[in-house]
């Protein structure tokens, strides 16, 4: 029978280490997204036998094969995992988050290039979309400024705050001609607690 010293076992250890192959991918194209939980699935690898860690951004969960992370630059990320003296550098692209559109809940179609005195009095919610993005969020609009151009000239500034447009700071006077300007749109990130704008958009009425 052969016995092996700790020394030569140790440095196989550490052989089989450097010869592992360690990849990572997310749920967005391997890309990373600044400002939202970001997941990222590493194949065959128990993440908790590693020391892992991230620049520009923090950890948020450690589960198995599976990483959460929140990134805060919009470049780039390197997660490092080591262990017994092993370090393993993965890098991934940091994009910013897309600006979310609002959608209202009225009684029509909701169509904001296309709506009718009526339907613009009966709004209520807006509510923050994302199209084409997987991750998962939750998004809630926190004000806006509203500029409102009388179908006389007559100008005035209007803020909202939350995500109820059933104002009547916004619909009194409310006729046909009239356009309403929507910029600064805030939205919220549950999850993150961060601030993003949301596209803007202007409703002619009609």
């Amino acid at each position: 029978m052969k016995f092996f010293s700790p020394v030569f076992v140790l440095f196989m250890i550490v052989n089989s280490l450097n010869a592992q192959q360690i990849t990572g991918t997310t749920n967005m194209h391997n890309l990373l997204y600044h400002d939202v939980p970001n997941t990222i699935y590493f194949k065959d690898i128990d993440l908790e036998k590693y020391q892992v860690s991230i620049s520009n951004g923090e950890i948020l969960e450690i589960k198995k094969s599976v990483l959460t992370v929140l990134i805060d630059s919009e470049y780039k990320t390197t997660v490092k995992l080591e262990r017994k003296n092993v370090v393993k550098e993965l890098n991934f692209r940091v994009i910013p988050f897309p600006s979310p559109k609002i959608t209202v809940l009225t009684n029509g179609d909701g169509d904001l290039n296309n709506m009718t005195l009526e339907e613009f009095s009966s709004m209520r919610t807006a509510y923050p979309i994302l199209e084409n993005f997987s991750v998962d969020c939750a998004l809630t609009v926190e004000s806006c400024d509203v500029l409102k151009i009388s179908s006389d000239g007559k100008r005035r500034d209007i803020k909202l705050r939350g995500s109820s447009f059933d104002s009547l700071l916004l619909k009194k006077g409310a006729k046909k001609g009239d356009v309403y300007i929507f910029t600064n749109i805030r939205v919220r990130i549950l999850q993150t607690d961060r601030i993003v704008n949301a596209a803007e958009f202007t409703i002619y009425l009609r």
